[in-house]
């Protein structure tokens, strides 16, 4: 079985709903990275705060920072699914690599992968590279 980025997301999020107990919680498997979150919709909310739950009880605020396309090897071509958000946590701790539920006023709620960026953690980033 091959496995990649998407993969596990759908995965993560399907997981995420079966265990949630469903009620409000609850994620939709398809909800994962909803298709209208595109790098332009990102970049428009640079400078704002989203919440990143890793349990129902602990959450961590983070700024959006950047908003980067991703190179490509095979064209010059920026592209609205292929790129990078940065974002720098708020609270004190950081945030590990994992999938969290993430929530924005404008932008809803979603699962998204981040990655820290510093050995602390208090620099992570999300790649999206849906083709």
């Amino acid at each position: 079985m091959t496995s990649d980025r998407r993969s596990f997301l759908r995965l993560a999020g399907a997981i995420s709903a079966a265990t949630a107990g469903g009620g409000a919680t609850a994620v939709a498997a398809a909800a994962v990275l909803p298709s209208g979150l595109t790098r332009s919709v990102f970049a428009r909310e640079i400078g704002e705060d989203f919440v990143f739950e890793k349990h129902a009880v602990s959450e961590t605020i983070a700024r959006l920072t950047k908003v980067e396309p991703l190179p490509t090897a095979t064209t010059n071509r920026e592209s609205e699914h292929r790129f990078r958000a940065v974002f720098k946590v708020q609270s004190p701790g950081g945030l590990e690599q994992l999938t969290y539920r993430v929530r924005h006023p404008r932008m809803g709620e979603f699962v998204m992968f981040v990655s820290p960026k510093s050995a602390q953690g208090d620099i992570v980033e999300a790649v999206f590279n849906r083709v």
